[in-house]
């Protein structure tokens, strides 16, 4: 944004469109698709030990047998809604509810790569996906 106003609207051609409209036109992901993603991405870097950590902040479920894949993390209790946006819990529901090709994926590049695709109905909403993954039924994990 420069001075409040989005740099699309600076391009000629998509000044009569809405937002959603803009960004399907130059073929740009919403804000919420940008931080779902990098949220993703930083869960998938965590578990796979690409950052040097002694401890990681997030705990996979120990058993999986009835449906998910086998990376399931687990989402703390809380008591304050504060704590419910820590990185720890906003990603659960997001992370919980891929497949399992995707977050066992060989390499970082593969597994951005599976998420876009497995995402791509997300990709212009402007709603963020984690309240989109949390309601969900459990059945689609």
């Amino acid at each position: 944004m420069y001075n409040g106003v989005p740099q699309t609207l600076y391009l000629d051609y998509v000044t009569n469109l809405t937002y959603e409209e803009r960004l399907q036109a130059l073929n740009l992901p919403s804000l919420y698709y940008r931080r779902a993603r990098g949220d993703a991405i930083e869960v998938y870097k965590y578990l796979n030990d690409i950052y040097s950590v002694k401890k990681s902040p997030l705990s996979v479920a120990a058993n999986t047998v009835t449906r998910g894949h086998s990376l399931k993390i687990i989402k703390e209790s809380f008591c304050k809604n504060v704590r419910g946006n820590f990185f720890t819990n906003r990603v659960c529901n997001l992370w919980n509810a891929l497949p399992e090709s995707t977050v066992t994926a060989e390499n970082l590049n593969i597994f951005k790569t599976r998420f876009d695709k497995h995402m791509a109905k997300y990709r212009y909403v402007q709603v963020p996906l984690q309240d989109i993954m949390s309601a969900l039924p459990e059945s689609r994990f």
